[in-house]
């Protein structure tokens, strides 16, 4: 399941729609925004991962769907958040949820960003690709090495 590199950068999707998941990292391997990507279909065996003794680096971008089951997108986001050396992670909600309560409540967790999903292909295919394009290659924090500099 994990099998990125001490030296490679990975990205990770959290979300339960294996069809979303697929069709987000065939998108953002094929506009070269990023060549490992590592997915986990519901909250809980995220933060497994996240909490475990074997996570060893944070992945350069976290794209979290809202509804799923276990434990859902906000309390990932909580938790995540609330970590002194995980709070950094740059964390992506990619929903189809509209409510704009849920999205003042994900920004108050802290939420670095919020993209609502569409169902036709060729405008998800494009909103996938702006967002790989800022947060893998325009974004610059410490410790992360954009594409530019590689």
């Amino acid at each position: 399941m994990i099998s990125e590199t001490e030296e490679e950068r990975y990205l990770v999707i959290v979300d339960d729609s294996e069809e979303d998941a697929e069709l987000t990292t065939r998108v953002l391997k094929s506009g070269k925004l990023i060549t490992s990507v590592v997915h986990f279909s519901d909250g809980a065996a995220a933060l497994d991962y996240f909490f475990s003794a074997s996570f060893r680096r944070p992945p350069i971008l976290m794209l979290l769907d809202l509804d799923m089951p276990k434990v859902g997108g906000l309390e990932v986001l909580r938790k995540i958040k609330q970590d002194e050396l995980k709070k950094h992670i740059p964390i992506v909600i990619m929903s189809s949820c509209g409510d704009d309560n849920v999205v003042r409540e994900s920004y108050s967790l802290g939420v670095n960003g919020f993209v609502r999903k569409h169902v036709q292909f060729e405008r998800f295919k494009q909103e996938m690709l702006c967002v790989g394009d800022f947060w893998l290659r325009t974004n610059y924090y410490p410790g992360n090495h954009n594409l530019t500099d590689q």
